[in-house]
């Protein structure tokens, strides 16, 4: 998984997901966010990721982290805010990637990924991305052609710089792309049944995301045989009465 701190939402879903569905993710988080997010700098999202592990919420957390942000060094960033992001990386006890250029960040990530596995991607069943970050999904001006949702493949692209998911698709390794685009994840989101900005919290479980009315044929064919042969014998008792009443003649009804 590759979280950012623009969507400690979205990255809470994911990880209560992996806790219901037993899995074993590898999570690196690119800590800073945009306006919106986990932007307090004293509860970033691996302070909440600590808390909730803490209280015994969710089994795992990140093993790695980054400023994220330009070049996933928080070039956008004032040399104060990126202090404020590596205290929270330290403070958590997280390794800190720190790397010179983007295309180091990527193999950067690329080799945490490797070394929890201990060996190469193939070792994965799937790769998760959150968010927009460019160390995750590569160039932003190819970023965008990456579908939302689950692809098996990526597109032949040949992007100026190749993100983490370029990597796991090449070595067949399936993609899960949750990045925030309205009218695209509005799609997505009426795929799975999902709903958007709903007037009231759905209680846990609710939903046809966790619950789809289905038909159970083997009790719509056994009502159908059971049907067909009721038919049959009211169409037998019909044509016999019918038989009956020709053979009594029209004087035995007088």
């Amino acid at each position: 998984m590759g979280l950012t701190g623009s969507f400690p939402g979205l990255n809470l879903a994911l990880l209560a997901a992996g806790k219901v569905l037993e899995l074993e993710p590898v999570v690196v988080t690119s800590v800073s966010s945009s306006w919106y997010g986990a932007n307090d700098p004293d509860f970033t999202w691996l302070d909440m990721e600590r808390v909730l592990v803490d209280e015994g919420q969710i089994p795992f957390r990140s093993v790695a982290a980054s400023i994220g942000g330009a070049d996933d060094r928080g070039r956008s960033l004032s040399p104060e805010g990126r202090a404020l992001v590596i205290q929270a990386i330290q403070r958590n006890g997280v390794a800190y990637l720190n790397p010179e250029t983007l295309e180091q960040a990527v193999q950067g990530r690329l080799q945490v990924y490797k070394d929890a596995v201990k060996e190469s991607l193939r070792g994965y069943r799937a790769y998760v991305n959150v968010g927009g970050g460019v160390v995750s999904l590569g160039h932003p001006e190819i970023s965008n052609a990456i579908p939302l949702g689950f692809t098996r493949h990526l597109n032949d692209l040949n992007p100026p710089t190749r993100g983490v998911v370029h990597h796991f698709s090449d070595s067949g390794v399936g993609i899960i792309n949750l990045k925030y685009q309205p009218r695209r994840f509005g799609a997505m989101l009426k795929e799975y049944g999902i709903p958007w900005r709903p007037s009231h919290a759905p209680r846990p479980g609710e939903g046809s995301l966790f619950v789809e009315g289905r038909y159970d044929l083997r009790i719509v064919g056994l009502a159908v045989f059971i049907m067909t042969i009721l038919v049959l014998v009211v169409i037998r008792f019909d044509l016999r009465m019918q038989r009956l009443g020709e053979a009594a003649g029209p004087d035995e009804h007088l």
